[in-house]
C-alpha cells in the first residue's frame, strides 16, 4: 500500500497503530480517540535509551509521508543519541505493526551459508523432493551428520524464493521461511513470534494480525493465553493463497516446552495446502508422528539416511585435496566415522599437507573408538596448529553464543578482535557467518563444545566465569540486557544476575511486561532466570519477588487455559514477600502493584468484596501514570460495586478503566472493559442498546479468534433473546457458550450458561429435564474449591427454587429457604435480593402478602435509588401480584399498566411470562381497558404466550379469551370458517379455488396467530374470540 493514496487514509481510519520506518529515522504510531468527540487523533513515539519521546501527528487526513518524515526529523533534533551497538536485529517492513518491545536476530532467521565444498548428495536430494507433497519432512541424526546442509543445498538445487529475492522481482519460486531455533525460544510466545515473522517471506502481511495479537501485552482478567486465537489468525492468512512455501525449523530438539508442541501440532493438523514443514532435531520430536505416518503425510529422512556412503566419503576427501589411501584403510575409516560428516570435515583439515598416501595413512592408523574421542584429537590438532595468540583467542571466545569483534575484543583483551574473526573465518575454523556485513558470528556446535572443554582444562573455572562476566558487563554498557542476565548466570555471579533482572524490571514498560522481557508473554523467560536466584535475594530486593509472581502467572497463561490453584498458592506467598519489602521502605508506587495484582488474584476466584477492598487500597496508592495496574484496580472497584447493585460507580469505574486501556492502545483490554459496561447496560434493563454492545463485542472477538470473549459475548446474548422470548436463539447461544465455557473450562461461562439452558428448557415444557441439569450442575460445582464455584452454585439453587414454585412444590423451596440460612454479610447484594425474590413468589402463592411486601417494598427503594431499571419492573410486578391477593385489584391493575408502559420500550417478554398463569387474569384485565394501541398490542404478545405455555403445560387448551398477535387477514377468516366447519384443507381448497398448498400456508398463519397448535384449539379460539360471526 502507498502511503498519500486512498486506500492508505481508508486503511488509517480502520486501524489504531502502524510503524514507519524512513530517512530520518524510525516512529511508533498509535491512534487515541479524545474524550467526548470519538474522534482519532494519531501520536508518534520514539523510545531512546530510557526515554519514550511523544508528538502530535494529526488526524489520519493529514498523515503523509512528508509529515511522518517531518516528524521523524524533529525527534531527532530533540534529543542527543548514544551509538548504538552493532546487533543485527530483525527490521519491521514499513507501515506495517508497532515495534515488538524486543526485537528479534535476524541471523535466526536467514538461510545459512553454503560451505564451498559440497559433493553430490543426490539420493537424499531426491528423498526431500519426493515428500514436498507431504505435511512434514523430519531430518533427524546427532550433532555434526549434516542436517542443515542438506537442506540448505536441496534449497540452492531447488531455487528458492527468498525474502531478499522477492524484493528483487524474481516471482514464480516457492518462498522459504527460515527459523534457526535456540534454548530461548522454549517461550511459547517467542518461538511463534519467530516463526510468524519468518514468514513474512511469503508475503508482507501474512501473519501481521497475529503478531500484534502477539505483541499485547496480558488483559486484566485470567483470559486465556492470546496465543491460540493467534495460531488460528496465522492458520487462516497462509490460508488465503495455495501457491507453494517451505517452512523451515532447524535444530528442533532444543524445543522442550510441551506448549511449543502442542501448538505446533495444531499447527501441523491445520497446515494450510501449499505449505511444507520441515523439521531438522537430533532426535525424534515429541510430535504424533505415528499419526502423520498412518496418514501418509510424513516424509522421513533418518540417521541411516545422513550417513555418507564409502563413495560419498571419498569424494569429500578428494573435493578437499586429500590423498586418498588404500581402499582398506578407506573401509576401516568409513566403520569408525560411520559417514560422520563433521568428522570428515575434520578429518580433512587434518589431513592437509599430507602428500602421499602413506603419510595419510599414517594419521589415520591412529583413529580408534568412538565419536567423541576422534573429536577431541582433531580438535587438538586443529587447535595446536594456529599461533599461540589465535589459540587463546579460540579457548576465551569459545564462551560466547555469538560472536563480534568489539564483543571478542572485550573479552579477550585485544585491540583487533575483528581482525582475528576474520582470521578464524578465513582458516574454515568452523565459524559461520550470521549476517551479509560479517558483524556477527558463531562457532559450530560440535567445535565449541570442544573448544569450551578445553578452555576449562586449560584456563581453569574461574578464568570462565571472569570471560562470562565480562561478556555480561559489555552486553549491559550495550544495552543488551537480556544477554547481559545469561551471561551473568553463566558467571554463576547471582548478585549481579538479581541487579540486572531488576534493572529490566524498573523500566517504564514492566507494566505487565518490561523492553526486554516481551510485554505479551516472555515471562517464561523471566520465571526461568528467577528460578535460579537465591531466596536470599528475594529478601534483600522486594521487586523480585514481585516479578517472579508476575513470571508465574502470565507463563501459566501460554501454558494452560487456567492457572492451577498451587502456583496460585505461590504467587500469593510471593505478593506477601514482596509487600514485606517495601513497607517498610513506604514504595506507594510498588505497593499499589502489588494491591492491584492481589484485587486481580481474588476477582479470578469469585470473591468480589475483598478483591473491591484489593483494588480501593491500589487506587489509593498507585500514581495516575501507572495506567495498566490502575485499570486492573478499576475494574476489580466496578465489578465489586456492580454486585452491590451500586450501578452508576460500577459504571463510572469501568469506563475509567476504559478510557486507560485505550490510552494503552490494547483491544483486548478495551474489549473487557466494554464488556463490563455492556453488562451494566444489561442489569439495568437497557436491553436494545446492550444487544447492539455484545453483538459488536461477538463480532470483533470472532474476528480475533478470542474464544474467552466469544463465550461471554454469546452468554450475554442469550440471556438477551431469552428475555426478548427468543427462545431457539437464546439456547442455540447458550449451548454454544456452554459447549466453549467447558473448553476453556471457565466455570463463570459454563456454569452461568448450563442455568440458562436449564432456564430454556423448563419454559418449553421440559422441567423434568430442567431440574435434572440443575441437580448435576450442582453436584459438579460443590467439589470446586473458590469462592467463584460457590457462587455460581447458589445461583443455581435459586433457579431450581424458582423452578420448583413454578410446579408448586413449596416444599421443596422451603427446603432450600431453610439450608440458604439468613446471613446475607458473605453474599452479594443483587445474589442476595435474587433470592428474597423467589421467597416474596412463595409468600405471595401461599396469600402471606405481608411478609411478601415486607420483602419488596425496601428493595424497591434501594433499586429505584441506584438506578437498576430491571429491577424496579420485576419488583413492582411482584407487588402487582401481592395488591390482587390482598384484594387490591384496581391498584394492581394501575401498577401494572404504569410497569408495562415501562417496559414495552425494552421488549421485555420473559420478565413477565415466567410469572405464568398467576398474571394472566390481571394483565387480562389491564388489556381489556387500555386504548393505546402500541401497548395493547404488547399486551396482546404476552397474553397469547401465556396461555400458550399454559396450554402446554396443563396439556389442554385455554379457557380465557386470548387476544390475537395480528389480526387474521380476509382469506385466513374464510379459511378458519370453513376449518371450523369441519371441512378437509383439500375440500377448503376446492371451495375457494386455490391449491392445498395455498390451505396449508393459511392454516400455519392461522394457528401462529391464535396460538394454537391443531384444528380443535383453533376452532375453540375462534368461538371464544367471536371470529366466526359474519363480518368479524
Amino acid at each position: 500500500m502507498m502511503p498519500d493514496s486512498g486506500a492508505w487514509h481508508v486503511w488509517l481510519d480502520a486501524h489504531r497503530s502502524f510503524a514507519f520506518d524512513g530517512r530520518s529515522g524510525h516512529l511508533n504510531l498509535l491512534k487515541e480517540a479524545r474524550a467526548g468527540s470519538g474522534v482519532g487523533y494519531w501520536y508518534a513515539y520514539r523510545r531512546i535509551g530510557s526515554r519514550t519521546i511523544k508528538r502530535y501527528a494529526g488526524r489520519s487526513s493529514e498523515l503523509t509521508t512528508a509529515r511522518l518524515e517531518e516528524i521523524a526529523e524533529s525527534l531527532n533534533q530533540s534529543v542527543v543519541t548514544e551509538p548504538a551497538a552493532s546487533h543485527p536485529l530483525v527490521e519491521q517492513p514499513r507501515m506495517s505493526l508497532p515495534a515488538p518491545s524486543e526485537q528479534l536476530l535476524a541471523a535466526k532467521l536467514q538461510l545459512p551459508r553454503l560451505h564451498s565444498t559440497l559433493i553430490d548428495r543426490t539420493r537424499l536430494l531426491v528423498l526431500l523432493e519426493e515428500g514436498r507433497e507431504r505435511v512434514l519432512t523430519v531430518i533427524w541424526g546427532p550433532a555434526g551428520f549434516g542436517k542443515t546442509t542438506l537442506v540448505r543445498q536441496w534449497l540452492h538445487a531447488e531455487p528458492h524464493a527468498t525474502t531478499e529475492s522477492n524484493e528483487q522481482g524474481r516471482t514464480g519460486q516457492p518462498p522459504v521461511a527460515w527459523v534457526a531455533l535456540d534454548t530461548g525460544d522454549n517461550d511459547p510466545i517467542r518461538f511463534w513470534r519467530y516463526v510468524i515473522t519468518a514468514c513474512w517471506s511469503f508475503g508482507a502481511e501474512v501473519g501481521a494480525t497475529a503478531l500484534l495479537q502477539l505483541q499485547l501485552p496480558p488483559g486484566p482478567t485470567f483470559d486465556p493465553s492470546p496465543l491460540d486465537p493467534a495460531l488460528t489468525t496465522f492458520l487462516n492468512a497462509l490460508t488465503a493463497t495455495t501457491s507453494r512455501r517451505l517452512l523451515v525449523l532447524d535444530d528442533y530438539h532444543l524445543i522442550t516446552a510441551p506448549r511449543i508442541h502442542e501448538t505446533l501440532t495444531f499447527f501441523l493438523d491445520h497446515l494450510p495446502t501449499g505449505l511444507h514443514v520441515v523439521i531438522m532435531t537430533r532426535h525424534e520430536p515429541p510430535l504424533p508422528l505415528a499419526r502423520l505416518r498412518a496418514r501418509g503425510d510424513l516424509n522421513e529422512v533418518s540417521l541411516a539416511d545422513l550417513r555418507f556412503t564409502l563413495e560419498e566419503t571419498e569424494t569429500f576427501l578428494e573435493q578437499n585435496g586429500t590423498v586418498l589411501p588404500a581402499h582398506a584403510i578407506m573401509l576401516q575409516l568409513e566403520a569408525q566415522l560411520g559417514g560422520w560428516a563433521a568428522g570428515l570435515r575434520l578429518l580433512a583439515l587434518t589431513l592437509r599437507g599430507s602428500a602421499t598416501p602413506t603419510a595419510v595413512a599414517a594419521k589415520l592408523a591412529t583413529f580408534a573408538g568412538s565419536q567423541r574421542p576422534i573429536l577431541q584429537y582433531f580438535v587438538a590438532e586443529v587447535l595446536s596448529a594456529q599461533p599461540a595468540p589465535l589459540q587463546d583467542f579460540l579457548l576465551r571466545t569459545s564462551v560466547l553464543t555469538r560472536l563480534s569483534g568489539p564483543l571478542c575484543a572485550a573479552v579477550t583483551g585485544v585491540h583487533n578482535g575483528a581482525q582475528l574473526l576474520t582470521e578464524v573465518e578465513q582458516a574454515n575454523l568452523f565459524l559461520e557467518r550470521l549476517d551479509d556485513t560479517g558483524k556477527w558470528y558463531r562457532y559450530h556446535a560440535l567445535f565449541a563444545e570442544a573448544m569450551q572443554a578445553e578452555a576449562r582444562h586449560r584456563l581453569g573455572e574461574e578464568c570462565i566465569r571472569r570471560l562470562s562476566d565480562t561478556a555480561s558487563r559489555w552486553y549491559e554498557t550495550h544495552g543488551l540486557l537480556a544477554e547481559a542476565v545469561e551471561a551473568a548466570l553463566q558467571a554463576e555471579d547471582m548478585l549481579r544476575t538479581a541487579e540486572l533482572i531488576e534493572q529490566i524490571s524498573v523500566t517504564p514498560y514492566l507494566t505487565l511486561g518490561a523492553v526486554y522481557i516481551h510485554a505479551a508473554s516472555e515471562f517464561h523467560t523471566l520465571r526461568r532466570w528467577l528460578e535460579q536466584i537465591p531466596p536470599s535475594e528475594f529478601e534483600r530486593r522486594p521487586s523480585l519477588p514481585f516479578n517472579y509472581a508476575l513470571a508465574l502467572l502470565f507463563a501459566s497463561f501460554i501454558d494452560q487455559a487456567r492457572t492451577p490453584l498451587a502456583v496460585l498458592t505461590r504467587i500469593e506467598a510471593l505478593l506477601d514477600q514482596a509487600e514485606a519489602g517495601f513497607l517498610p521502605v513506604a514504595n506507594r508506587a510498588k505497593l499499589g502493584q502489588i494491591y492491584a495484582f492481589r484485587a486481580l488474584l481474588l476477582r479470578q476466584r469469585g470473591d468480589m468484596q475483598n478483591a473491591m477492598a484489593a483494588g480501593q487500597l491500589a487506587l489509593a496508592h498507585l500514581p495516575d501514570d501507572d495506567v495498566a495496574w490502575r485499570s486492573i484496580g478499576l475494574d476489580a472497584v466496578g465489578m465489586g460495586t456492580m454486585a452491590d447493585g451500586i450501578f452508576a460507580t460500577a459504571e463510572a469505574a469501568f469506563r475509567q478503566a476504559h478510557a486507560l486501556c485505550e490510552r494503552i492502545g490494547n483491544r483486548w483490554w478495551t474489549r473487557t472493559n466494554y464488556a463490563l459496561l455492556s453488562y451494566v447496560l444489561l442489569e439495568r434493563g437497557q436491553l436494545r442498546q446492550a444487544d447492539m454492545q455484545f453483538r459488536r463485542m461477538l463480532a470483533e472477538a470472532r474476528e480475533e479468534a478470542d474464544q474467552d470473549d466469544i463465550a461471554r459475548a454469546q452468554l450475554c446474548l442469550a440471556l438477551i433473546a431469552y428475555e426478548w422470548n427468543d427462545l431457539d436463539t437464546a439456547r442455540q447461544l447458550a449451548s454454544e457458550a456452554l459447549d466453549l465455557g467447558e473448553f476453556l473450562d471457565d466455570v463463570d461461562v459454563w456454569g452461568r450458561a448450563a442455568i440458562t439452558v436449564a432456564c430454556i428448557e423448563h419454559t418449553q415444557g421440559q422441567t423434568a429435564l430442567a431440574l435434572h441439569r440443575l441437580a448435576s450442575l450442582l453436584t459438579r460445582l460443590e467439589i470446586g474449591v473458590t469462592p467463584l464455584y460457590a457462587h455460581i452454585a447458589r445461583e443455581v439453587q435459586r433457579h431450581r427454587a424458582r423452578t420448583q414454585l413454578a410446579v408448586n412444590d413449596y416444599a421443596a423451596v422451603q427446603r432450600w429457604i431453610a439450608e440458604r440460612g439468613h446471613n446475607s454479610t458473605s453474599v452479594a447484594r443483587l445474589a442476595w435480593e435474587r433470592e428474597e425474590r423467589v421467597i416474596a413468589r412463595l409468600h405471595i402463592a401461599q396469600g402471606t402478602t405481608d411478609a411478601a411486601l415486607q420483602i419488596l417494598l425496601p428493595m424497591l427503594a434501594l433499586a429505584q435509588e441506584t438506578g437498576r431499571s430491571r429491577c424496579v419492573i420485576e419488583i413492582r410486578l411482584l407487588i402487582a401480584l401481592a395488591q390482587v391477593e390482598c384484594g387490591q385489584h384496581r391498584e394492581a391493575c394501575i401498577e401494572l399498566r404504569n410497569l408495562l408502559s415501562s417496559a414495552v420500550e425494552e421488549g421485555y417478554q420473559r420478565l413477565f411470562l415466567d410469572e405464568g398463569a398467576t398474571l394472566r387474569e390481571l394483565l387480562h384485565s389491564v388489556y381489556v381497558a387500555e386504548r393505546e394501541p402500541g401497548l395493547r398490542e404488547y399486551m396482546e404478545r404476552i397474553l397469547i404466550v401465556i396461555g400458550s405455555e399454559h396450554a402446554l403445560a396443563d396439556g389442554v387448551g385455554s379457557s380465557m379469551p386470548s387476544p390475537l398477535i395480528e389480526p387474521l387477514s380476509t382469506h385466513e377468516r374464510r379459511v378458519l370458517r370453513l376449518l371450523a366447519a369441519g371441512h378437509s384443507n383439500p375440500e377448503i381448497a376446492r371451495e375457494l379455488v386455490v391449491s392445498v398448498n395455498t390451505i396449508r400456508t393459511h392454516v400455519q398463519n392461522i394457528y401462529r396467530k391464535l396460538g394454537v397448535h391443531n384444528r380443535v384449539a383453533a376452532s375453540e379460539a375462534a368461538r371464544r374470540l367471536e371470529l366466526l360471526r359474519s363480518g368479524a
